[in-house]
């Protein structure tokens, strides 16, 4: 009785997988007619061992015990015939149900034995063997409807594998899409930043060709200068006509000395002021390559260098602008390139004091202020001195505050 209660437990062995699923399914229908035919057979034969032990009293308690157990299993069959018919499994309380009353059945039978009156004898062996039969007809139900339930099982879980497997899937490429957008996204941002770095420094580079061109053209202007000198000096050089009169000689003699003392002083002159002129040259194109070469970030070097151009532009722009302004405007434009000198000033004592790796001095930084303040109070006076020259002081002033602006990003940018 065990192994059958075991069955109803355990799933069967894989070798029972090996069945074709439509011969599974008509042994397990052959079962099932087999159980429920084994289950009237123990009826009628416990029937017949009821009448033929109703006149002994000492057997009516096991056979009412019998008939009850009898009874149980009866309606656990009935249970899993009506589960099957509404096309669902057979609930396990059903089955559980069929085997106990079989076992209550069997043991019930197994103690008439010891009724001391053994006319009943025959047909008590008989319903012993019929509820034996029944039990070893569920051994079969077990056997091959188990393994039809087992391979639908089996079926079904590798359905969810290759579900989970699928979705598995998708999950690891959506993961990869979105692995390699992110590396494109970093790569291109890669890319645009170093497109703005090689910008930047090309920018810089014709910044500095811009000096040494404009260098280039400060000496070509002192050799013409000193050319002109020459030939001035030699059309002075002029010998007196023979029939001159005395005087007349001394006072050509006198004229060409004074004409050639004159030119000397003034190529002199000129060559002073190409040679200072050259100076200021190199000196900004050295300080804004010092500046360009300091401890800072990219940005904050290129403010340096902002500061640095736009100083000497406005320089530049307002000394040009004095030989077209009139008396008051030109007086307030030298004030106004006193404030650039000095702003300048400023941003030198800055760079030689990072240039021996001090801290920049903040009186420094306060010179630059002033000296730009200096510039735009004197720039916009002469505009106001003299309209003929407003476009140009515009420019200047223009150019003024983009310079402060780039001295606002030293002081946020350069840390």
């Amino acid at each position: 009785m065990a192994r059958f209660t075991y069955l109803f437990a355990l799933t069967l062995a894989a070798c029972v997988y090996a069945v074709p699923l439509h011969r599974r399914q008509d042994q397990c229908d052959a079962a099932r007619d087999a159980i429920v035919a084994s289950l009237e057979e123990a009826n009628t034969a416990l029937a017949t061992l009821a009448t033929a032990a109703a006149d002994d009293a000492a057997a009516v308690d096991g056979l009412a015990e019998a008939e009850a157990g009898l009874q149980q299993a009866n309606d656990g069959v009935d249970a899993v015939a009506a589960a099957l018919e509404q096309g669902e499994a057979p609930p396990q309380a059903a089955r559980d149900q069929v085997v106990e009353g079989l076992e209550a059945t069997l043991a019930a039978l197994s103690t008439l034995v010891q009724v001391e009156d053994s006319a009943f004898a025959p047909e008590l062996i008989d319903a012993q063997s019929a509820v034996v039969a029944t039990i070893d007809a569920g051994d079969l139900v077990l056997e091959a409807c188990g393994a039809a339930a087992g391979a639908e099982d089996v079926e079904d879980a590798a359905e969810d594998v290759a579900a989970d497997a699928e979705d598995a899937a998708e999950d690891v490429a959506a993961d990869a899409e979105d692995a390699a957008e992110d590396v494109a996204a970093d790569v291109e941002d890669a890319a645009e930043d170093a497109a703005a770095d090689v910008e930047d420094a090309a920018a810089d580079l014709d910044a500095a060709d811009d000096l040494a061109a404009d260098a280039e053209d400060v000496d070509a202007d002192a050799e013409d200068i000193e050319a002109d000198a020459v030939d001035t000096a030699a059309a002075a050089d002029i010998t007196a006509p023979p029939a001159a009169a005395a005087d007349a000689a001394a006072t050509v003699t006198v004229t060409v000395t004074v004409t050639d003392a004159a030119c000397a002083t003034a190529a002199a002159d000129a060559d002073a002021d190409l040679q200072a002129e050259e100076l200021d040259a190199a000196d900004e194109a050295e300080e804004k390559g010092a500046a360009l070469e300091l401890p800072g970030s990219d940005e904050c070097n290129i403010a340096r260098g902002q500061v640095i151009d736009g100083l000497a532009l406005a320089g530049t722009d307002i000394t040009a602008l004095l030989a077209e302004a009139n008396v008051e405007a030109a007086a307030l434009l030298g004030d106004g390139l006193v404030g650039v000198d000095n702003a300048q000033a400023g941003v030198n004592t800055i760079i030689h004091a990072l240039v021996a790796g001090d801290a920049p001095p903040a009186e420094a930084r306060d010179e630059v202020d002033a000296g730009l303040t200096e510039a735009v109070t004197a720039v916009t006076a002469a505009a106001a001195a003299d309209p003929a020259i407003a476009e140009q002081t515009d420019a200047i002033l223009a150019g003024l505050a983009d310079t402060g602006s780039a001295g606002s990003d030293v002081l946020a940018l350069c840390v």
